[in-house]
């Protein structure tokens, strides 16, 4: 493996310190050679490609901790770091010589020939561009200084939901409902204590018959991250919009959709208002059923927005006879695992080969593995994927695919091999009871695949094209993709092993999974539409106060669901936008999903018309060209067509 010798997650606080200090300097001696040496086009060019390519896997490795470690002075370091690096790559992008001097880049010879180094070249460019390298000194000043401290406030607003250690203690007298296996692993001084991770509220949420718990859960759910994170969101978006003004004289929307998005604002909003009417009705409907099923078992059809999930899994339950901790134990984590490369490789033409002795430099704790993927053919290797599984303090608490060094070709035409880790918090096995996942689950894990090999399938000349560095508004579509397999009849069965007796799935299992599917997708997807709403609302041209921030969320809630789900029950606060860590880095984009979507959806479709054909040609035309067309180029290259609204139709479908 000597393509990780250069990687290492063995770092303290100060090595990381001194690494990314010495990878600074490196950088600024380039980019002083750029701008003060007699340089041919060709010449600039391989410096600003190739020069700091000693530091592959060494710098994302190292930043990479920030998600994972146990340390809070290696997380925190890894943030200074990481706020350091942005500064410093902003100075870079603002620097006027160096971007006088990256334009004569356009006068190498291949320049209007060859159309992936133009599109390089054009990028390069239009990212110093954006970063004000136009303005004048005035207003390059004041855009500088907003830049940095919207970056540290985008930060701090993200620590402040990872660092969040709220605990709820439960008495072991409460009346529970939860699974005995929840309870040993969270059992502890005569108490079950629980955290605000995704796992522990879907067990509370859904199983926990004490409505005054599954009340205080939802409470300090929609608190996460607290009143701090509303008032940092208010100043993050007062900074946006001046940032945008002072950039190109647009808002920040219009800013956001002038580059790195197939979609154009007006498409976006056509596409809300179409889908708006099909989502509310379908929600309506759902609701109902809900609310005669309460009145049935409880005497009452007031549904409260803390019942919502309980009512739901006893629904579920009953109507469909399927109880989700029994479903679970059919889906034991290493066999779906197993099963789930081998399908996914089957379908791309490739394989999976788990590396069995790890150098403890190349982990940062036991659980993780690793495998290689090289492709079935010709065994080429195509690249690793670290799979980190279960929840622990200090790391982060969703699901997510990180990449830790993108492919490109170096000045010998080598390919360099990609490398990622895919992030979960699946349940800890315990004892000899190995980790059993919901259907659910197993779709996250598919999905996350997606990203993993979108990144390690790319086959590309420059890593800015690598993998998912697609549209925002395309990227998801692979994942998505990836998470209609789950539904496949066959598909289920092969994921299935009950842990104790190794039987495969019962047939009226799978149907009921399958009908599973649009069960309550007018309530999932109005609470896509209320995060995408709100998400475009507060990046309009204004400047709302915290309070304003607060009632835009309620006013849309109440749009969508008019009052159909009860919460006068809560007196506190809530504060839901304080956890919307997507308008992080993904702001003015959460429509992206739905968008996306559409796009898979469609992929699956010409997919399932010939899996042997179309998979290989899935991962030619999409996979291992990344972003080095543009979205509605890969699209036609894989549909042998346009998008059209036929597909848009295809998807509203689903609602009726």
């Amino acid at each position: 493996m000597k393509e990780l010798e250069n990687l290492n997650f063995d770092y303290n606080a100060d090595q990381i310190d001194k690494l990314i200090n010495e990878y600074i300097k490196d950088m600024k001696e380039i980019n002083r050679k750029i701008k003060e040496e007699d340089l041919k086009p060709e010449e600039i060019y391989n410096l600003y490609v190739y020069g700091l390519d000693k530091y592959d896997y060494k710098i994302t490795s190292a930043l990479f901790l920030e998600n994972v470690s146990s340390d809070i002075k290696i997380r925190n370091k890894c943030m200074e770091m990481n706020e350091k690096l942005s500064e410093i790559y902003s100075e870079e992008l603002k620097d006027d010589r160096l971007y006088e001097k990256v334009k004569i880049m356009k006068k190498m010879k291949d320049y209007k020939k060859d159309k992936v180094l133009k599109k390089y070249i054009d990028e390069i460019i239009l990212s110093f561009e954006y970063n004000g390298v136009h303005l004048n000194k005035k207003k390059r000043e004041i855009f500088e200084k907003l830049k940095k401290e919207g970056i540290k406030k985008e930060l701090q607003f993200s620590k402040n939901i990872r660092d969040d250690n709220t605990k709820i203690i439960i008495p072991k007298n409460k009346k529970m409902n939860l699974s005995d296996l929840f309870i040993k692993k969270h059992f502890k001084n005569n108490k079950i204590i629980v955290t605000l991770s995704h796992p522990d509220i879907s067990a509370v949420m859904k199983d926990v018959v004490n409505e005054n718990i599954r009340k205080e859960m939802y409470i300090k759910k929609e608190r996460l991250g607290g009143y701090k994170n509303v008032e940092l969101l208010r100043d993050i978006l007062k900074i946006r919009n001046k940032m945008s003004k002072i950039l190109f004289g647009m808002n920040y929307i219009q800013l956001k959709f002038k580059k790195d998005r197939i979609a154009t604002y007006k498409k976006v909003k056509w596409m809300m208002n179409k889908c708006k009417p099909y989502i509310i009705n379908r929600q309506k409907e759902d609701i109902k059923k809900l609310k005669i099923f309460k009145k049935e078992k409880f005497g009452d059809d007031n549904i409260n927005v803390y019942d919502t999930t309980f009512i739901n899994n006893l629904y579920i339950k009953d109507k469909y006879d399927l109880d989700t901790n029994k479903l679970r134990e059919y889906f034991p984590f290493p066999h779906v695992f197993k099963e789930v490369l081998k399908f996914y490789g089957k379908l791309f033409g490739i394989k999976f080969e788990k590396i069995e002795k790890i150098s403890k430099n190349l982990i940062w704790i036991k659980d993780v593995v690793l495998y290689k993927v090289l492709d079935q053919k010709t065994n080429r290797l195509e690249g690793y994927i670290y799979f980190d599984m279960y929840p622990r303090d200090g790391k982060y608490n969703h699901a997510s695919t990180n990449t830790i060094q993108e492919t490109y070709l170096d000045m010998n035409n080598k390919r360099i091999i990609p490398i990622c880790v895919i992030l979960c918090n699946f349940d800890k096995p315990i004892g000899k009871i190995p980790s059993l996942l919901s259907h659910g689950e197993i779709t996250t894990l598919c999905h996350e695949l997606g990203h993993a090999l979108h990144v390690v399938l790319s086959n590309v000349k420059y890593s800015l094209f690598s993998g998912t560095n697609t549209e925002i508004d395309f990227v998801e579509s692979v994942s998505q993709m990836m998470e209609e397999f789950c539904y496949e009849k066959d598909f289920i069965k092969k994921m299935s092993q009950h842990y104790k007796t190794k039987k495969e799935i019962p047939d009226d299992y799978i149907k009921k999974i399958q009908e599973l599917k649009n069960h309550n997708k007018g309530i999932e997807y109005s609470r896509q539409l209320l995060y995408i709403l709100y998400d475009l609302k507060i990046h309009e041209n204004k400047n709302y106060d915290v309070k304003k921030l607060i009632k835009i969320w309620n006013d849309i809630d109440k749009q969508l669901y008019e009052n159909r789900i009860s919460n006068k029950n809560i007196k506190k606060k809530l504060y839901p936008m304080s956890s919307f860590e997507h308008l992080m880095g993904y702001d003015v984009a959460y429509y992206s999903y739905i968008w996306s979507e559409i796009y898979s959806y469609i992929f699956y479709r010409k997919i399932k018309e010939n899996k042997k054909k179309n998979g290989i040609k899935f991962r030619r035309e999409i996979l291992e060209k990344g972003g080095s067309k543009k979205g509605k180029d890969l699209i036609k290259g894989f549909l042998g067509r346009k998008d059209n609204l036929n597909d848009l139709k295809l998807f509203l479908y689903g609602f009726k």
